[in-house]
């Protein structure tokens, strides 16, 4: 494994929407846009332009709430490197699946 390092710029546009549904239910989404620019990688590695938060809340008593938190990440970028030979052998840039998560709360 080696560590790789490189300057890299980053442009961010960030966007929030809350609404109160009813009286005992919220809903928020929020997001980031991400553009990166670098001075010599081949990509930005393991940053995604996108990512999306979105949160479900309800009260059930005064003392007591429930809810659900979604999180999704975008695409990235990744260098896949062969280590099992002698020599290592640069396969090149790959491009890892985004992914969704969610919790309760």
């Amino acid at each position: 494994m080696r560590v790789v390092y490189d300057d890299v710029r980053t442009l961010s546009f960030y966007g929030e929407l809350k609404a109160d549904i009813a009286k005992d239910v919220t809903f928020g989404i929020d997001g980031t846009f991400s553009s990166y620019a670098n001075d010599v990688q081949r990509e930005v590695w393991n940053l995604p332009d996108l990512k999306l938060n979105a949160k479900f809340d309800f009260t059930i008593t005064p003392k007591w709430y429930a809810g659900v938190n979604a999180f999704y990440v975008g695409n990235r970028k990744d260098q896949k490197i062969n280590t099992e030979l002698s020599t290592l052998i640069d396969q090149g840039p790959i491009t890892l699946a985004g992914y969704l998560m969610s919790m309760p709360i």
